[in-house]
């Protein structure tokens, strides 16, 4: 929305904010009566836009996260608290105070911003999508960067995810969930594996374990859940905060906001969705083709229903398979497709090959990348660009709680073979 503000306005503005309405900025904490009078000063018909990127409803009060561009040639992001009860802001905040600002080319705030947000704060207050975005971020290339959004008291169930930029852009997005981020910082270097960013705060993914919920690559369309399954996070689960991770693979020189719209709902769902990644290590051979296989037996007590499939590497990869293997009796493995896919088609979430298919304690799940190298050097499964990645996940429902566990790493080639390391029989060409 573009809109102007006319000095008539600043009467109205009085009403808007409680007694001791406080904003916390750059310049200093300014009250109701400092943000009036700053904003008298305004030249009349001064323009503006604003784009909401997150809410959060914390019971009695909205936590916004807003966009406005039109004072300065950058953006401003602000942060603003609404009492549900009686509409009226509590208290505000500018994270670009923090360390990070310069690289983030944050300017600083115009309190005209207020104005700006309460009028999307009560038209969206029941929206059943929300967005997390990178704060105008300004990568390097072949960089990482984290940003977090806190959950609220209330449990919500994700049913749907939209990626908010293109392949040019980012290479690919993963979306976490974590009792608490890596960070405190608006934005932080979460590439755990490539070179540090002297600019940039470093920090891991998340504080403690976290759980992949979502990941997109190589324009991949928006998914959506099947009906009645959701990934439970807020309220009493473990995962009190979503982080979301952006690999650019390349350099940018004006301000980047790559993001992700969330479709949620406070409705239970009776499906707990959870996502299985496995990875393998290892490095591929200067001009050959390998294979990379990694295997894992789930030794937890639980029944999964796998929907979803997808696989993720860079550009040797020329097929990712996955398969559920059980065995018999008599030592004999059966193996049943979960998915197979060229990794160079748009990496997004598709349905398993069997959707009866499920996996119990016991079973053993496994995946193979099939990598051909043309150039003359070895490479290395990593992080970045001149690196491969071998990636099968696994987007499942269970009927109770998930894993706890939802990762199988195996050092891959040429250290790990399914028939030698994992003792597997009956392997598929």
């Amino acid at each position: 929305m573009v809109r102007s503000i006319e000095s008539k306005d600043v009467s109205i503005i009085s009403g808007l904010f409680e007694p001791d309405f406080v904003l916390k900025g750059c310049k200093g904490v300014y009250d109701k009566t400092k943000i009036i009078a700053l904003l008298e000063k305004l030249p009349t018909g001064t323009k503006f836009s604003f784009t909401l990127k997150s809410s959060q409803d914390t019971g009695s009060s909205i936590k916004y996260t807003v966009s406005i561009t039109g004072f300065d040639k950058n953006e401003v992001i602000a942060e603003f608290i609404l009492n549900k009860k009686d509409q009226q802001l509590e208290s505000g905040s500018v994270p670009a105070c923090q360390p990070n600002a310069a690289r983030l080319r944050m300017p600083r705030l115009y309190l005209l911003s207020c104005v700006a947000f309460l009028a999307i704060a009560t038209s969206s207050s029941h929206a059943t999508t929300s967005q997390i975005r990178m704060p105008g971020v300004v990568p390097e290339a072949d960089s990482y960067l984290c940003t977090s959004l806190e959950l609220s008291d209330q449990e919500n169930y994700l049913t749907g995810f939209k990626a908010l930029t293109t392949k040019g852009t980012a290479h690919h997005i993963l979306l976490f969930g974590c009792e608490e981020p890596g960070s405190d910082e608006l934005v932080w270097d979460c590439g755990e594996m490539n070179k540090p960013d002297d600019e940039m705060p470093r920090a891991p993914t998340c504080g403690s374990k976290p759980a992949i919920l979502y990941a997109w690559a190589l324009d991949a369309p928006p998914l959506e859940l099947p009906k009645d399954v959701g990934f439970q996070v807020g309220g009493e689960s473990n995962i009190r905060h979503l982080v979301m991770q952006v690999h650019y693979m390349h350099s940018k020189e004006e301000p980047d906001e790559t993001g992700l719209e969330i479709t949620h709902t406070e409705e239970p769902q009776p499906k707990l969705a959870a996502t299985m990644l496995l990875v393998t290590g290892g490095t591929l051979p200067a001009n050959k083709t390998e294979s990379f296989e990694t295997a894992c037996m789930i030794e937890e007590d639980v029944v999964m229903h796998p929907f979803a499939y997808r696989t993720h590497t860079h550009r040797h990869g020329k097929e990712v398979s996955g398969y559920l293997v059980k065995e018999d009796g008599r030592q004999e493995d059966h193996w049943e497709l979960i998915g197979k896919r060229d990794p160079q088609l748009p990496q997004m979430f598709v349905p398993v090959a069997n959707s009866s298919m499920t996996i119990q304690q016991g079973d053993m799940v496994t995946a193979r990348c099939v990598m051909h190298n043309n150039e003359d050097r070895d490479i290395s499964m990593g992080a970045t660009g001149e690196d491969e990645m071998c990636n099968f996940y696994i987007m499942y429902w269970t009927d109770g709680e998930v894993m706890h566990d939802n990762t199988c790493y195996s050092p891959g080639a040429p250290d790990y073979r399914w028939g030698r390391e994992a003792d597997l029989n009956h392997i598929p060409k």
